[in-house]
């Protein structure tokens, strides 16, 4: 059986939520009584947010400045599309109660703020009480430790139990390219955004402290990844499909109005935001984030979280083995740039 994944393209955010959900008939899947979660990338502050920037050090306690309520401590590094869309967030809620579906969650572990603060800054709290959702910490949520299958770089790991509890998990994130991973779509985002803080660091790469003192190693930045693949962590990349083969999603979102890649192939290189306006859908967590890489003109099979993901059975990145409902790839592809040392990822001009 082929996986789907919906693409859509259009300027009307509201429109792409609903077109391609209405694609993958959501309807179908969700009953009013299930308890759905939906897990948003806030991972750092953006420009127009007027919070205090504390530094980061090197290699943080795990429960020195990072655990500190109300602290922040990296910016955005795109003005627009780093992080996940208070628009999109509500179109996504109001399709849901549309549905009928009344139990909510957002959920998040914020890697480069404290995520209540995260929650505040950005106007969530009001959106959560205007569609009746709860809104949760996951670096601080209580969690269960389970056995990780086939584990590479985990043999167990802490999950939140709200995570686990969920009877349908929605995976909402951006278009973008990333200096570890390549990209970092729907598996990037919930492979590193759901491990709770208080175990594996508030910037989720102090593994090497929290592994002395019996946590687990958890790598996520290139100073502790000791292997690389066409310029990615392989520690990294392990992690991620781990994560989510521990703990998989149901349904995994990209939102596409803006892609977010490097302005040049050079050294060095800052961030140009690219106006897209697409948005991508799939109940096959690899086959949503296959799509989305070769959207961006980059090889995911050269994507090594990936092909770990499709190794460990998460689904598929073979687009002869995907139909793709809505726009075509080859009319919507750009010519996105990684960084200069991932170069190998990108597909012939």
């Amino acid at each position: 059986m082929r996986s789907t994944v919906a693409l859509v393209r259009g300027p009307d955010l509201d429109k792409l939520v609903e077109q391609s959900l209405t694609l993958l008939d959501l309807k179908s899947r969700l009953k009013p009584s299930m308890k759905v979660l939906i897990k948003p990338n806030l991972v750092r502050v953006p420009p127009d947010v007027p919070v205090k920037i504390t530094p980061t050090l090197k290699e943080p306690a795990p429960f020195g400045l990072h655990a500190n309520r109300g602290i922040a401590w990296m910016r955005t590094v795109a003005p627009e599309g780093d992080i996940t869309r208070r628009e999109t967030l509500e179109a996504l809620l109001a399709y849901l109660k549309g549905l009928g579906v009344g139990n909510l969650t957002i959920a998040e572990a914020s890697g480069g703020w404290d995520t209540e603060l995260a929650y505040k800054s950005l106007g969530f709290y009001d959106l959560a009480e205007k569609y009746g959702a709860k809104l949760v910490d996951l670096n601080w949520a209580e969690a269960t430790k389970i056995p990780v299958p086939n584990g590479r770089a985990l043999k167990e790991f802490w999950a939140p139990n709200v995570v686990l509890e969920s009877d349908f998990r929605i995976n909402l994130t951006t278009l973008k390219v990333h200096g570890i991973s390549a990209v970092t779509l729907c598996l990037k985002n919930w492979g590193v955004g759901i491990p709770p803080g208080q175990y594996y660091g508030f910037n989720k790469s102090a593994n090497r402290i929290l592994g002395r003192l019996g946590f687990g190693a958890f790598p996520i930045h290139h100073h502790f990844d000791d292997e690389e693949i066409y310029g990615q962590g392989v520690g990294t990349a392990k992690a991620i499909a781990d994560v989510c083969s521990a703990v998989p999603y149901e349904l995994g979102i990209i939102d596409g109005l803006t892609t977010v890649h490097r302005a040049e192939l050079a050294p060095k290189s800052g961030m140009k935001v690219e106006r897209s306006n697409l948005m991508l859908a799939s109940y096959d967590m690899v086959a949503a984030d296959s799509v989305g890489t070769r959207v961006m003109g980059l090889d995911p099979r050269r994507i090594f979280h990936i092909y770990l993901a499709e190794e460990k059975g998460l689904g598929t990145l073979d687009l002869d083995k995907i139909e793709v409902l809505g726009a075509r790839i080859e009319d919507v592809e750009m010519r996105c740039n990684p960084e200069y040392s991932q170069r190998g990822t990108m597909l012939p001009p």
